[in-house]
């Protein structure tokens, strides 16, 4: 049976990576959709007004979505601390 090893170093890289990701689109994610939609409603006017009753709700939801990406990342960041962290406890005992 065949070794099993762990590259520390990988999975810093790997944690760091989701934690960079986790951080970007929930910046992303943060905007202030009530400011998008004056801005839009200032450009589009009265009749855009449907457009943006359709709008508004679809805006919603992805920035929702986005933020609940952002919190996937970094809960899969944390976990691979987690599993350094043990995997490292483990080799130290």
């Amino acid at each position: 049976m065949g070794e099993f090893l762990v590259a520390p170093a990988a999975l810093a890289a790997f944690s760091g990576a989701h934690d960079a990701a986790a951080t970007a689109v929930s910046a992303a994610a943060g905007v202030n959709s009530q400011a998008i939609l004056a801005q839009a409603m200032a450009a589009l006017g009265p009749i855009g007004a449907t457009y943006l009753a359709a709008f508004a709700p679809a805006l919603g939801n992805h920035l929702q979505s986005g933020s609940q990406l952002g919190l996937l990342h970094a809960g899969i960041s944390g976990t691979t601390g987690a599993a350094m962290s043990a995997v490292a406890a483990v080799d130290t005992a």
